[in-house]
């Protein structure tokens, strides 16, 4: 069970994780170049705000966290 809490313990509490991250999508929606980006890029933008969202959230040192949105980047062939 240590494993598990370990993890919640560097995602942050979700709720909140959540609130940040549709806040920060929020944001975006409302920018006029939003509305000209593909669904997909729109897709990897939601992703990354989720994970923005982890990030103030949970541990900022939480190096998976960063891991991810690499990923999420190069599938949208974009690097770090």
């Amino acid at each position: 069970m240590a494993d598990i809490t370990e993890t919640l313990k560097e995602r942050g509490e979700f709720n909140e994780c959540r609130r940040i991250g549709e806040n920060i999508q929020t944001a975006m929606e409302y920018q006029t170049n939003f509305k000209t980006l593909s669904i997909q890029k729109k897709m990897y933008l939601a992703l990354l705000a989720n994970e923005a969202g982890r990030i103030i959230n949970g541990d900022p040192e939480c190096s998976n966290v960063y891991n991810e949105m690499m990923v999420i980047c190069r599938c949208n062939g974009l690097t770090l």
